[in-house]
């Protein structure tokens, strides 16, 4: 039998061929994609959500007509104060089957920029879904609007320089909303189908 030469047609063929079968799938090509998911490094260990909602400060209610001469601290001492008279916050009044996942409800922080701030503490280990948090909201809605909120509108908190009693409402009418604030994750979850939110470290 005749030998191929490094330069005929045959050992060219051959070649070609060989490079081919090892480049496409062989364990050595280096050509296959690492499909390993790698978990987020700055999951904290206890899932807090954060809602942000405006407050208005008022002389007689009207909150298109709010004041800006307030103490800020005089404010919060109030909020906290009545939060204070909740045997275990508004955890107690809050009806969704979510609250399973829940350990508590802070009171309203009150920001300098006119947001009220909520923290909703998670049991350790669980984590809400966006249809949750959207029940969630919308329980709060109720408790800032007719519930625990306006019980705290009935009464002053504090005074201005010119001797006028001060009223705070933790809902604002038509335009207010009370909305997911800081940095999350989001992923289906492959049995439910549901849209897990993971709190982020900042």
């Amino acid at each position: 039998m005749k030998q191929m030469t490094s330069n005929s047609p045959l050992w060219l063929l051959a070649t070609l061929l060989t490079s081919l079968l090892y480049g496409c799938g062989g364990s050595d090509s280096g050509s296959q994609t690492d499909t390993t998911v790698v978990p987020p490094q700055n999951i904290p260990d206890h899932a807090i959500y954060v809602l942000h909602s405006p407050y208005f400060v008022t002389t007689d209610g009207d909150t298109s007509n709010p004041v800006q001469d307030y103490d800020l601290n005089s404010l919060q001492d109030y909020i906290n104060w009545e939060y204070d008279k909740l045997s275990h916050g508004l955890l107690d009044y809050i009806h969704i089957d979510a609250t399973i996942k829940l350990d508590f409800i802070d009171a309203p922080v009150v920001l300098a920029n006119g947001y009220a701030e909520t923290k909703i503490h998670a049991l350790v280990g669980e984590v809400l879904t966006l249809s949750e948090i959207d029940a969630l909201r919308s329980e709060l809605l109720g408790q800032y609007a007719d519930g625990w909120g306006e019980g705290i509108e009935q009464m002053y908190f504090s005074t201005t320089n010119t001797g006028e009693e001060l009223y705070v409402s933790l809902y604002g009418g038509m335009n207010w909303s009370i909305d997911l604030y800081g940095k999350y994750s989001y992923e289906t979850d492959p049995g439910t189908k549901e849209t897990l939110v993971t709190p982020l470290l900042p």
